[in-house]
């Protein structure tokens, strides 16, 4: 074999696994580097098997440097068809898939999309981690441009993977409502049975817009005085909530009012009463929902702030109130606890007590350091 294409060193023909079936193991020498595959034999003989395979690792090999001389594609066209086929294959949500794709066309296409594919180096991720963008959105940037090379990788495309570290998100801390910013806002949104259920779905029970948007009157269980959130709606797409499990939420004394003072106009719990810009029954959008959200905080007369807000206020207010770390995942949905703990910080009463706890425990057992007793026997210092 030409030594340009690569050479066969050595091809061993034995059963694959025990069974009756054989398999040819083929190592080859190109350009210095050994490569093996292994490949089960369609013939019952090793000597058909050993020809066989020695056909293979040829058309493998020249296939192989026909590929190496073949310019890889542009990054832009690769990383379309690349996020087209990954979101089928991965059965990625509406809502991942759309975040993906935007991320994609506004940054990563302008950056590199004229570039091949393997020319994608250090030097582009440093590119990346220099926007001016929050980390968390970089580090989804940082996310999906991986995503894509490791694909052009394991066609051959792309030799060698560049290392994409992401950036360390120190400003991890939400936004929340204080205690008293929180009960002028519900105050204010009294005045709109809807608002009031929306902004109590978020904030005394934690759901996420979505979720909110897909709640039916079918998941409201007075006889068990729980949420039960089992759906996320994402422009018209319902699919499981962003964690992919269901959860059950109970209801404060003030959300179960709230829903029971509301009149139902469809199956969903939050629906359009019949208008301009919609018919009476019809699920709201999370234009909708921003819309109702903007009246109650100019009633309130406090900042603008979004829908999620309100959930992270759910969570703040649970840590601020001692309440477990596993506890606030479970009624918030987390992935993890590594979510969770992200509000934690807000429970600096629950550590004060755990050390006043230790403290207790020490004093109860009348025992004092060895290094106090040290002090207490140590002679006065010498007086110069």
């Amino acid at each position: 074999m030409s030594a340009s294409i690569g050479e066969i060193t050595k091809i061993t023909i034995a059963p694959y696994r025990g069974s009756t079936t054989l398999e040819a193991d083929v190592k080859m020498l190109v350009e210095g580097q050994e490569i093996r595959r292994r490949w089960k034999s369609p013939h019952g003989s090793r000597t058909s098997t050993e020809r066989w395979a020695r056909e293979k690792a040829r058309a493998f090999l020249t296939n192989r440097v026909a590929r190496e001389r073949e310019p890889a594609p542009k990054f832009a066209e690769f990383a379309v068809r690349f996020v087209d086929d990954h979101v089928r294959a991965c059965r990625l949500r509406p809502s991942t898939a759309a975040n993906m794709r935007m991320n994609l066309k506004q940054h990563l296409i302008p950056m590199f999309g004229d570039l091949r594919v393997d020319q994608i180096t250090d030097t582009q991720i440093l590119e990346v981690k220099m926007l001016d963008l929050a980390a968390g959105t970089i580090n989804k940037i940082l996310q999906a441009l991986g995503q894509i090379l490791r694909g052009a990788h394991e066609k051959g495309l792309v030799p060698k993977l560049p290392r994409i570290k992401r950036l360390k998100n120190d400003n991890g801390r939400h936004d929340f409502y204080t205690p008293e910013q929180y009960d002028v806002l519900v105050h204010a949104a009294n005045s709109f049975a809807r608002t009031l259920v929306l902004v109590l779905l978020a904030g005394d029970a934690g759901l996420r817009v979505g979720e909110i948007i897909a709640l039916e009157w079918s998941r409201i269980d007075y006889g068990a005085n729980k949420v039960h959130v089992e759906f996320a709606d994402w422009q018209g797409h319902i699919g499981p909530p962003k964690s992919g499990k269901p959860r059950s939420v109970p209801m404060t004394p003030r959300l179960r009012a709230a829903l029971q003072a509301l009149k139902p106009r469809g199956a969903r719990v939050l629906a359009r009463s019949e208008g301009r810009y919609g018919h009476e029954g019809d699920p709201i959008t999370r234009n909708v929902a921003k819309a109702w959200l903007v009246s109650a905080h100019r009633r309130a007369e406090l900042a603008l702030k979004g829908v999620h807000t309100l959930r992270h206020t759910f969570c703040s207010h649970l840590a601020m109130a001692g309440v477990p770390v596993t506890a606030i995942r479970d009624l918030a949905g987390h992935s993890s606890v590594a979510v969770t703990q992200r509000y934690m910080h807000l429970a600096p009463a629950a550590i004060v007590s755990a050390i006043e706890m230790l403290a207790g425990l020490h004093g109860s057992t009348g025992a004092t350091s060895s290094l106090e007793k040290g002090r207490r026997r140590d002679p006065d210092p010498a007086k110069n």
